[in-house]
Parts: structure tokens; sequence; C-alpha cells
């Protein structure tokens, strides 16, 4: 992978914004229920969850399998959940991820999408999406 400094960071960020927000919400068969894309997955790809901003070969990582994630959601039927409770709402929230292979030239890679929900009555989003190799 390509070292980018912060510069070429932030201009990719910003390509990747714009394809991002082109996402439609996309029916997943493991949770039954649609997933849409809002602020909160894209920010958490450059962020972490205490609101540092990701080391540039994090972010780049993850950023750049992005584009990947409507595929990995729709194709999944690999779930682990986990559930925690908001410390300032006392809500539920909970995480869902999502496994599928996805080819890469003649391999494939393992990719994980974490899809979250905030209480009982909130709505399925995409928040995340790694590599798992």
């Amino acid at each position: 992978m390509i070292q980018l400094d912060s510069m070429e960071l932030k201009n990719l960020i910003k390509r990747k914004k714009a394809q991002y927000n082109k996402f439609s919400p996309v029916y997943c068969k493991a949770l039954k229920c649609n997933v849409i894309f809002n602020y909160h997955g894209f920010n958490h790809l450059h962020y972490d969850g205490r609101r540092h901003r990701r080391t540039t070969k994090d972010a780049t990582s993850r950023l750049q399998l992005m584009e990947h994630a409507p595929c990995v959601i729709q194709n999944s039927n690999m779930v682990k959940v986990d559930c925690k409770i908001d410390e300032k709402t006392g809500k539920p929230i909970e995480y869902n991820e999502l496994y599928y292979k996805i080819p890469v030239g003649r391999r494939y890679k393992k990719v994980v999408v974490v899809v979250r929900k905030k209480g009982n009555t909130g709505l399925y989003h995409f928040y995340g999406i790694r590599s798992n190799n």
C-alpha cells in the first residue's frame, strides 16, 4: 500500500465522500432489513470511536475498501452481534459484523462490514469496514 501525506489523504477523503453520498440503502439478507449509509458511517472510516483521527494507513485502507460495502452487506450470510448500552442515553446499541470474501485479482480478501443500530426503533446503518486478513 502506498503511504499518503496529509494533503493526499484529504483529497482521498473528498473523492470517497462524493462516492459514498451516491450509495442508496441496501437490503441485507442476514439482518432481513435495509441498511442505510449516513454521515456516521463515513466519518467512522477516518475517525475512531473516540473521535480521534485514524492513522493515515488505517484510514486509507478503510476508505479504499468502502466501495465494497454495499456488496458485503447484500451478500453476507454470516453475522456476529454485539450489544452495548449507550452511557449517555441508556439506550441499547447493536453492532453487527457482516463477513464476506471479495475477489481481488485471482485471490479473495475477507472483509468485515460493521452495521450499527441505536435504540430499539433506530435504523440499521453502515458503521465501518475493515479487512480481516
